[in-house]
């Protein structure tokens, strides 16, 4: 490999981030996060930087007080595991691979005992951000965590109130500045807004990327070829039904199921890859197996199962959520998928990700929800992801309404990595009260921030019997 790449520029196909305790290693697509020391942090910067392997050895040769053949037998194998692990390509031309998440590397360079966002690594900035760009919807989903207002239209694209396009703007650099990763629009239904495609143009123009998330009921072609235009990396959907009476009904409108298949196709016709997001409710969960062939045959390939939020309709719709009764349940219906699953479809590109909490100690590349490196903390808000509201606040997650919310975060006022850094909600979220809960593999509400806020005089470990 030395003679290969000797005078070859290494280049990044994730991204990175100084932080505190060296460096951090992101990269989307395939799910992967890695932790860097400050030796592979400065690696991977100078890889960055468009330095030759050469040009890294003789700077490391500068820079450190070490005997010569070690530092370039250290750097040598670095390089070939970055190389080996798809972190790096050799060349000015990086052609991405089509996305496997099958494919995720297996080989471990650092200790995974520990959870990412909490001490000792906590980040200097959320991985990402989800954006709320409007409340206004145009479903009415019996579990909407947003309660967004149904078909609330008018002249401008959005409720009275809610940030205009300069202010999004104003906010996108405040974010971007902080060094966030990834931004997700969403809504309410995002694509109500008028203004969605200049906000995306904007988000472009930085020199970002962001992903979409939709219902895809009001996607056609020309829209999805404005999407594609101005950087869309994915649009994540909704498929909680195998046809319409199935789907329309958990939507709140009629025809929703059908303009859903057109919004998708239209995506994955011009490029844009697609998730479909399954929510898990006793509603629709069961016909998961009819739900994953549909969306194969639209030409989907990625398919999410994701957890219940207590938010919004939800909190009405009680009907919709599992209890800790139903955990049993749930465990053997998912073995039975994943095991239907990778007979039929293990040896396509196809991918299933169902809920982790269900699947502790299960190994194998369907029981991953959103962690493929077993470092991710069993709530991620306030840790490694937050969500902006349409009026520019900063909040939790999309149901949050009274937690981090209540202190009136506001991107237009204040810094983001000062918010990061400084809020009292997200430095309790960060310390010792949730650590035990991290690792405990339980399906437990009260590992969600929200729920300890409102309902902490109920709050015992039923699993461990203590108090924390």
């Amino acid at each position: 490999m030395e003679d290969v790449m000797k005078n070859v520029k290494p280049t990044i196909v994730g991204r990175i981030r100084k932080e505190a305790f060296g460096g951090i290693y992101y990269e989307r697509d395939r799910l992967v996060i890695e932790l860097l020391n400050d030796s592979a942090y400065e690696i991977l910067s100078l890889c960055q930087q468009g330095k030759t392997q050469e040009e890294i050895e003789q700077y490391l040769l500068s820079e450190y007080e070490a005997d010569p053949h070690l530092i370039k037998d250290d750097l040598q194998e670095y390089l070939s595991y970055l190389t080996a692990s798809k972190f790096i390509q050799n060349g000015k031309d990086v052609k991405k691979d089509c996305i496997n998440m099958k494919k995720i590397p297996t080989q471990d360079m650092y200790d995974r005992n520990y959870t990412l966002g909490l001490p000792p690594y906590v980040l200097s900035a959320p991985l990402k951000v989800l954006i709320e760009l409007t409340h206004i919807c145009n479903l009415k989903c019996v579990h909407c965590f947003a309660d967004a207002d149904f078909c609330k239209y008018n002249e401008k694209g959005y409720i009275e109130g809610e940030l205009t396009t300069q202010q999004w703007y104003k906010v996108i650099d405040n974010i971007l500045e902080a060094g966030v990763f990834e931004i997700l629009l969403s809504g309410g239904e995002a694509t109500m807004r008028k203004d969605l495609l200049d906000i995306a143009k904007y988000i472009q123009s930085k020199g970002a990327s962001y992903c979409l998330l939709s219902n895809a009921t009001l996607i056609d072609d020309k829209l999805a070829k404005g999407l594609k235009s101005t950087g869309c990396e994915k649009v994540e959907s909704n498929m909680d039904g195998y046809d319409a009476k199935t789907y329309d009904c958990f939507r709140g409108v009629a025809g929703s199921f059908d303009a859903t298949i057109r919004g998708i196709k239209a995506c994955i016709e011009n490029g844009i890859p697609v998730r479909c997001n399954v929510m898990e409710t006793k509603m629709n969960i069961f016909g998961l197996k009819k739900i994953v062939d549909k969306t194969y045959e639209i030409g989907v390939r990625e398919v999410c199962v994701v957890p219940l939020e207590s938010g919004g309709r939800a909190k009405v719709n009680t009907q919709l959520a599992f209890q800790e009764d139903d955990v049993e349940e749930l465990r053997a219906f998912y073995k039975d998928v994943v095991q239907w699953f990778d007979e039929k479809y293990g040896e396509t590109d196809m991918v299933l990700c169902t809920p982790n909490m269900l699947n502790i100690g299960d190994e194998g590349r369907y029981a991953k929800v959103f962690d493929s490196s077993g470092i991710m903390p069993a709530c991620g808000a306030g840790k490694i992801h937050c969500t902006v509201d349409p009026y520019g606040d900063v909040k939790l997650c999309p149901s949050d309404e009274h937690v981090l919310k209540e202190e009136k975060n506001n991107l237009l006022e204040k810094d983001m990595k000062q918010i990061w850094k400084d809020s009292s909600v997200l430095n309790w979220i960060r310390g010792a009260e949730f650590i035990k809960c991290q690792r405990c593999g339980e399906r437990c509400e009260f590992s969600c921030p929200l729920a300890r806020k409102e309902r902490k005089e109920e709050f015992i470990c039923s699993f461990k019997q203590v108090m924390h």
